[in-house]
């Protein structure tokens, strides 16, 4: 898979740590801070599963590439925050998340 164009942060913006997101068929915000972003912990207690049951199913779509397409543009669906560790779900893609699970457990 070819690299994707990433979107550049205003100078604002990286002061405050939001960048920017594009408009999608569903909810969504503007903006997004990095709090906004689930971690593997934070998956877990929202869905009601282990802990590692969400590392591992996020792993999977990270070592995919899945991706989402936002308003015509690919957006990945895991992505790493510069100075913090691990992987996080995107805001945006909850409603993915959750259909995967639905189809895991039939």
């Amino acid at each position: 898979m070819k690299n994707i164009h990433k979107t550049v942060p205003t100078d604002t913006a990286k002061e405050k740590n939001i960048y920017p997101t594009a408009i999608a068929d569903f909810n969504y915000s503007s903006t997004y801070t990095t709090s906004d972003c689930l971690n593997p912990s934070s998956v877990a207690k929202k869905y009601g599963i282990s802990t590692k049951t969400a590392r591992e199913i996020m792993h999977t779509f990270k070592n995919t590439n899945k991706y989402m397409l936002v308003n015509g543009h690919k957006r990945a669906i895991i992505i790493n925050i510069k100075g913090k560790h691990g992987p996080f779900l995107h805001p945006l893609a909850t409603s993915i998340f959750e259909k995967y699970l639905q189809k895991i457990k039939g």
